[in-house]
């Protein structure tokens, strides 16, 4: 296969670089050709541009010409004109990869490759778990698969108490929908009911105190067990969740009748511990059994942003043969963390289906920093003005606002006080709320509109990663203080302004 990859001048270097990285992984029969247009950004040039620097060249050996998928414009008719399959590319370079393996042929002259990678992420993690699911051994009962021998498949359990309550807890399960809901003891046949509804008979973990229930027929498995109860429970013909403090090869002869009817939880310690590693080699030790883990424990213990805990420790549970992992969003550090482990499974289950290192396949879990900075080409300016303050400040005669995030609910507040009274307005995006408040008319100053601008949108990133946000407060902490070094650095690369 031969590819034309048609990009600018400022960024020839960079894709050039992106593919010497992905030859191996693409094969040795596909040859890339790069195209670079005199122009620095290519999203702006015109159709017609483009077109007349492809017909200086023999086109008729490519089978694929890539363009950017930042272009704006349709470019199936300029596809059939020349004869050849055109296709628009992801926004980011380093998603070139993903390009190739999901198939050239999926993409389109129409549409950007985010949304093509998008829609086939899902597909490919589809492929990647049927193929696992149907590898592997399982744990079984009432002729229905429950949790896996071996990971992966990974199997995700939620404890149905949540620290925003049930209502929030609800609307939660039908959006991420977790495969097991492990009840609490304090929950009612009204609970079971619910959960029957939303399809979870015969997925669902009760704790021995809800065995008398009528409505045991829905339950899967009894956990919160000792290994020396295990006797008291087999007449309930469930899988048994036992928990260990610890594991030998004595304990392990004595389970041994009863493989095929527990799941094993050695009890994961807390990251200051210090034993973290020998647990995790005491879990690789208990071959041939299904084995469980609660990971909210450990991200619980450290103050750091568990997007990026979460794949480094599913990766290590993978590699202990941990297949049941239980999430207890017990505290407001803990909340989406259902959300963040499944986008962690779907990128180590796609990772291990195709052989790669889990980065570059479409998925990124790099919320608060990016693998590499991106600074556009401008064209050259004619001046270059240094932004000042306005020591006076104006307050606007129409009012002032008070601005909150409100995580629980997932929206933006803005509270108006002024001339049209008190207004509470909330939205899900900064352009709602910008909107809202112009079609009100709640602003009459320039600069309290600039102000409110970089608030709400402050507001809406804190929103978005789950991040406390206090008005006229920097959102995040600075790497470096950049005041005390501004005029030096100006001074240096730009000479003194």
């Amino acid at each position: 296969m031969h590819v034309l990859i048609v990009t600018s001048l400022s960024a020839r270097k960079i894709v050039e670089k992106e593919i010497e990285k992905i030859k191996e992984s693409i094969g040795l029969n596909t040859i890339i050709d790069v195209l670079a247009l005199p122009i620095s950004v290519i999203a702006l040039a015109p159709k017609e541009f483009i077109k007349h620097h492809l017909l200086k060249h023999d086109l008729k050996k490519y089978d694929y010409i890539i363009l950017p998928g930042t272009i704006k414009y349709d470019l199936k008719d300029l596809s059939e004109e020349l004869g050849i399959k055109i296709v628009k590319s992801p926004s980011r370079i380093e998603l070139l990869k993903t390009m190739f393996l999901i198939g050239l042929e999926k993409f389109s002259p129409s549409i950007s490759g985010d949304k093509i990678i998008e829609q086939n992420i899902e597909q490919i993690y589809a492929t990647a778990n049927k193929y696992f699911m149907e590898k592997t051994e399982w744990l079984r009962i009432n002729n229905k698969n429950l949790v896996p021998l071996k990971p992966p498949p990974i199997v995700l359990g939620l404890l149905y108490d949540h620290v925003w309550g049930e209502e929030f807890l609800e609307q939660y399960i039908r959006v991420f929908k977790p495969d097991i809901i492990y009840l609490t003891e304090s929950s009612t046949e009204k609970t079971f009911e619910k959960l029957v509804k939303l399809g979870y008979s015969g997925r669902l973990a009760v704790p021995p105190n809800l065995l008398d229930t009528q409505l045991l027929k829905h339950v899967s498995i009894i956990y919160g067990i000792r290994i020396d109860e295990i006797s008291n429970y087999l007449k309930y013909n469930k899988i048994l969740h036992v928990q260990a403090q610890t594991i030998n090869n004595k304990l392990l002869s004595q389970l041994k009748n009863y493989r095929d009817k527990i799941i094993i939880d050695p009890i994961l310690p807390t990251l200051s511990s210090q034993k973290i590693l020998d647990k995790l080699n005491e879990y690789k030790s208990i071959i041939d059994y299904a084995k469980a883990g609660w990971i909210t424990n450990i991200s619980y213990s450290i103050d750091a942003d568990t997007h990026s805990l979460y794949p480094f420790l599913l990766e290590l549970l993978i590699e202990a043969g941990v297949s049941l992992l239980i999430i207890h969003e017990f505290e407001e550090k803990l909340v989406w963390s259902l959300q963040e482990i499944v986008e962690a499974r779907k990128l180590l289950t796609i990772s291990r289906y195709l052989g790669t290192n889990p980065r570059d396949i479409g998925i990124d879990l790099l919320y608060l920093k990016s693998k590499t900075y991106v600074y556009p080409e401008y064209e050259k300016p004619d001046k270059i003005v240094f932004a000042t303050r306005d020591p006076a400040y104006q307050i606007d005669p129409m009012g002032i606002f008070k601005i909150r995030v409100n995580h629980k609910e997932h929206v933006i507040e803005v509270l108006y006080i002024g001339r049209k009274g008190k207004i509470l307005i909330k939205g899900r995006s900064c352009e709602e709320i910008r909107d809202t408040i112009l079609r009100l008319g709640l602003v009459s100053l320039m600069n309290h509109a600039f102000y409110l601008g970089g608030e709400i949108c402050r507001a809406y990133e804190a929103l978005r990663i789950s991040k406390n946000y206090e008005q006229e407060k920097p959102l995040l902490p600075q790497r470096w203080n950049t005041k005390n070094n501004q005029g030096k650095v100006y001074s240096e690369n730009l000479g003194n302004p």
